[in-house]
């Protein structure tokens, strides 16, 4: 098992966990599990907890073309992204990542999952979208 995990057995809620240094293969990974999900063709909301991680240049390059590039589609499925970051580094380097990639849906960066989980539950209504207690 990878750095960087995924559970759908809340769907529509996808949520994502990042808890280990992540290598290439995972970083490829995770990108296939996004494009999974957008190939549902459904609408839905991802959370991920961000754990541990490798803040590697060229991994946050791939994830920022990725995003720019599937815009329009992730703009017309995903409802809204909540990462869940307790390191105060890591938030800063998001920051700078999102000063260079524009979200295509509405997006917040909390420290707890219980933030996360009530900012999703208030964008899953905005949707018209149920998620499970």
């Amino acid at each position: 098992m990878g750095a960087i995990r995924l559970d759908t057995t809340k769907w529509p809620l996808a949520v994502f966990t990042c808890d280990g240094k992540q290598t290439d293969d995972d970083v490829t990974s995770f990108l296939g599990e996004l494009e999974k999900l957008l190939s549902r063709a459904q609408p839905y909301l991802v959370m991920m907890e961000v754990r541990s991680y490798d803040a590697n240049f060229g991994h946050i390059k791939r994830i920022g073309l990725w995003t720019k590039e599937r815009f329009e589609t992730s703009k017309k499925h995903l409802a809204a992204t909540a990462l869940v970051v307790d390191s105060e580094a890591f938030r800063m380097l998001l920051a700078t990542f999102f000063l260079v990639v524009k979200m295509p849906v509405p997006f917040t960066c909390v420290t707890s999952r219980k933030e996360a989980d009530a900012w999703l539950r208030a964008q899953a209504v905005k949707a018209g979208l149920k998620l499970p207690d």
